[in-house]
């Protein structure tokens, strides 16, 4: 009964745009969960929220939270997915043309594991941002791996 309480609460909050309160709303949906598969579909949804929302500091320490009595299978699930719900924001804020808080969502996403191919793609994305925002210094030294170009716009 009270899982259900939390569920219709968090929808509630996802459509009034209040994502904190929705994700918490997640979290207490989870306690109550039995199912440790349940459990981490709840850990998604509240990292989506807090995604939508910008709460990045907190989408660590929900997945760690997420992680506990998981198959390694399910951890990776997890990890893809949250992975996916930062890729899909970052596009959501350059689509609506907010382009610093998509430079904060790829920032972010380097901070986790991604293959090589993944973490180019989102540093060339990152400094064509860059150069659209004007900032000539990250842009500078996004190009060479951390290294000041001295020619920066030449590529």
């Amino acid at each position: 009964m009270k899982k259900f309480i939390y569920l219709k609460l968090a929808r509630i909050y996802e459509k009034k745009g209040m994502f904190f309160d929705a994700a918490k709303s997640y979290s207490n949906a989870a306690i109550y969960s039995l199912k440790d598969a349940e459990k981490g579909s709840f850990c998604v949804k509240e990292c989506e929220s807090l995604i939508s929302g910008g709460f990045f500091e907190h989408v660590d320490k929900t997945i760690q939270k997420g992680y506990a009595n998981m198959t390694s299978e399910e951890r990776a699930w997890i990890y893809n997915k949250i992975k996916e719900l930062y890729r899909k924001q970052a596009e959501n804020y350059e689509s609506q043309l907010k382009r610093s808080n998509a430079v904060r969502v790829y920032e972010k996403m380097l901070e986790l594991r991604l293959s090589d191919f993944e973490k180019k793609e989102i540093k060339e994305r990152l400094m064509g941002l860059y150069e659209k925002l004007g900032k000539k210094k990250e842009y500078m030294i996004s190009g060479q791996n951390g290294q000041r170009r001295k020619t920066p716009w030449i590529k």
